[in-house]
């Protein structure tokens, strides 16, 4: 018999009865290829009554690392090596956050959508609320509920024209469309063999009217004090651009971004630098919302793990980069972006040996969010899709 334990709960009432399958661990593979495999995954999501793809993704979310469930062996693989206690403090929160009631703690909730929100109502006293706002799961879940109800509306709109079709109240438009002209290969390749020879006439004749002008200018007689002023001018203008550039050179270092010198502010090196620090100042870091801002940051927390020199900090890295991006402070594009320059990182003061291996540490959290970039992209295309059979449906 499995082993099981308390779905919330203090853990001092014997006769507790709401109890889920305990977490079985095993890693997998070596190397880059390493996984860690939650073989009773499905039986623990249906204890808490919730959908296991929801809780992989949370997985995949919190861990940044790609997370899926296979529905034959009802298990779940994630990228990596992670401890059992890691993996437990993800489930748990799990719980706390779409699971139990935030009144009376029991884990008897329904989920629901409203708008945008995702809404939790208690069985046990009738208290509704706001499960998680603005998390990438919450997000998930509206919209997967969202593309349901889509499809669902449009199988019942043709199940009602099935209905009448036939009968006195159905109505048949017939849709003429009249097509633009298609133009034949030909024509284009001879257009754009006219529209080239155009640019070629235009570009001729712009470089005669430059050769005609300097040849102009040289038949000018200027007499030597004019161009010997003229000269002197000449001279100190390019000093002066040349004093210009070297002063916003100076005043350019990179080193001593602002959002840089904040973020050294903010975790100092005798402080640890966590997840949950990460948290906590987030309204800090949100100054900084360009993309120059966020970069900053991020070879600001680049820099820091070179100055810290510790495998226990390049162990959070994952979790501080999963903040980062989870709380919404620095967007997928610009992490992928800090990521594929790492040849721009000796100019923040960082050795090339820490940009190795700093961007080796995070490779599955840079593939997870890619993975998820797909998701969303194929999640729009189904919405767009559903749209547009929609208004084809009502023309």
């Amino acid at each position: 018999m499995a082993k099981t334990e308390d779905i919330g709960g203090d853990g001092t009432d014997f006769a507790y009865r709401y109890k889920m399958e305990k977490l079985q661990t095993k890693t997998e593979g070596r190397g880059n290829g390493i996984k860690t495999v939650i073989p009773n995954f499905g039986a623990v999501s249906g204890d808490l009554h919730r959908s296991p793809h929801h809780l992989a993704k949370f997985f995949g979310a919190e861990l940044g690392s790609i997370s899926k469930y296979n529905d034959q062996t009802h298990g779940c693989t994630v990228n990596g090596s992670h401890t059992f206690e890691a993996l437990r403090d993800v489930l748990n929160k799990f719980i706390r956050t779409f699971v139990l009631c935030a009144k009376c703690g029991n884990p008897e909730t329904n989920m629901s959508i409203s708008g945008k929100d995702l809404i939790l109502t208690c069985q046990a006293c009738g208290h509704q609320f706001r499960a998680a706002p603005g998390h990438k799961l919450t997000n998930a879940i509206v919209q997967e509920f969202k593309g349901k109800k889509g499809k669902g509306d449009k199988h019942e709109k043709e199940a009602q024209e099935d209905e009448n079709e036939g009968s006195d109240t159905g109505i048949v438009a017939d849709i003429d469309v009249e097509e633009a002209p298609a133009h034949s290969r030909h024509d284009r390749k001879h257009r754009s063999r006219r529209e080239g020879k155009e640019n070629d006439e235009d570009k001729e004749k712009r470089r005669k009217e430059r050769s005609d002008k300097k040849k102009a200018d040289k038949e000018i007689v200027v007499d030597p004090v004019t161009a010997e002023l003229a000269k002197k001018m000449q001279d100190q203008s390019r000093a002066f651009q040349e004093d210009k550039r070297q002063e916003a050179k100076e005043r350019r270092s990179y080193r001593d971004h602002p959002m840089m010198v904040e973020f050294d502010k903010l975790f100092p090196l005798d402080a640890p630098l966590t997840q949950q620090e990460i948290e906590s100042k987030k309204e800090q870091l949100l100054k900084r919302k360009g993309q120059m801002g966020q970069l900053a940051i991020l070879y600001a927390l680049e820099r820091q793990m070179m100055k810290r020199q510790g495998d226990e900090s390049l162990q959070e890295f994952n979790f501080v980069l999963n903040a980062l991006y989870q709380n919404d402070i620095c967007h997928e594009v610009n992490i992928r972006t800090w990521y594929q320059f790492s040849s721009l990182s000796h100019l923040y003061g960082i050795d090339k040996t820490t940009s190795e291996k700093v961007r080796n540490k995070c490779k599955d959290f840079i593939e997870f969010i890619e993975e998820e970039d797909k998701e969303e992209e194929e999640k729009a295309d189904e919405v767009d899709e559903g749209a547009l059979d929609d208004m084809i449906d009502n023309l």
